[in-house]
């Protein structure tokens, strides 16, 4: 009876094989290690696969950089930004729901073609979730709609452009999702590194010393501040939260670099790789916070992408 299980899943994988046969013909595509039948590469990764691997953003981001992260719009929100991070918190700390469904093992991850069945059934609760959160913000975007006054913020500026609930939904919920482990982890990795290297350290003292002195650093101060911004981007650098980013699926079959890249193949981009590559930095493995002299006004040098 404990066997009914696999051999099921087992005859439906040989099915799919058998009336979807693997053809080696076909366009070019990027090179790689000989995937073998139903297990992919799963083998090949390794335990920590950035580091094995080594070897609808593009509307959106003009207005999160003008409107969202600007020293203006930053400003502007501190007060209301620091009411609701704390609201959120104390949110997040109730309910792991999320937290729970991101770590549960999904059958599909290592076998694709069960994609279709949602066999775990993960895919169902988090459209679950999804939906209860669209609804929480569904209705605040609504209201702002028939409001004949701005109140000039983020969500008003995406209203005004004409978008749909349909895309202003995955950007509400990246800010979400993006916004709470990742700056944890960072500012733990930027004190570790402080600790361990005394030069930059002692520069980052000096720096909070003259310009905000036994106060505590408060938004208004970071424009002032370029070392410890520098200081946090050399930990992003080293040790980025998402080592291979999020996944990311093509709407259609396209060409990069003279290889096809078919439709809904799931890309990964190893930044872990990029950001400690020696034909890119100097010194990859120094933490080194010199490398992001801020330049007012020029955006980040080609070679801090």
């Amino acid at each position: 009876m404990n066997l009914f299980f696999p051999l099921i899943l087992l005859s439906i994988i040989l099915i799919i094989l058998l009336i979807k046969p693997i053809s080696t013909k076909g366009p070019p595509i990027p090179p790689g290690p000989y995937p073998w039948p139903v297990v992919g590469n799963i083998f090949q990764l390794g335990k920590m696969p950035h580091k094995s691997a080594t070897i609808q953003w593009k509307n959106l981001r003009s207005i999160g950089r003008s409107e969202l992260f600007s020293a203006k719009a930053m400003e502007s929100q501190s007060s209301i930004r620091s009411e609701k991070i704390t609201e959120m918190v104390r949110k997040l700390i109730r309910e792991f729901v999320v937290l729970a469904l991101s770590a549960t093992p999904n059958l599909t991850d290592v076998f694709p073609v069960l994609g279709d069945w949602d066999v775990m059934g993960t895919s169902k609760k988090c459209k679950g979730i999804f939906d209860k959160m669209y609804a929480i913000w569904e209705g605040i975007i609504e209201e702002r709609r028939k409001q004949s006054s701005r109140q000039h913020d983020l969500l008003d500026t995406l209203v005004k452009l004409g978008l749909t609930n349909d895309q202003i939904n995955p950007f509400i919920m990246e800010l979400f999702s993006a916004g709470t482990e990742p700056t944890t982890l960072t500012v733990q990795w930027a004190l570790a590194e402080l600790i361990k290297n005394e030069g930059p350290r002692h520069k980052l003292l000096d720096e909070l010393e003259k310009k905000v002195g036994q106060d505590i650093v408060r938004e208004t101060n970071l424009p002032h501040l370029p070392y410890l911004e520098a200081c946090i981007k050399e930990a992003l650098r080293l040790h980025p939260p998402a080592p291979l980013l999020l996944p990311h699926r093509t709407t259609q079959t396209c060409q990069v670099m003279g290889y096809t890249i078919p439709k809904d193949a799931i890309v990964n981009v190893n930044l872990w790789a990029m950001a400690r590559d020696p034909k890119i930095w100097a010194d990859p493995l120094r933490f080194n916070p010199e490398r992001f002299p801020r330049v007012r006004g020029a955006g980040l040098h080609g070679e801090q992408l």
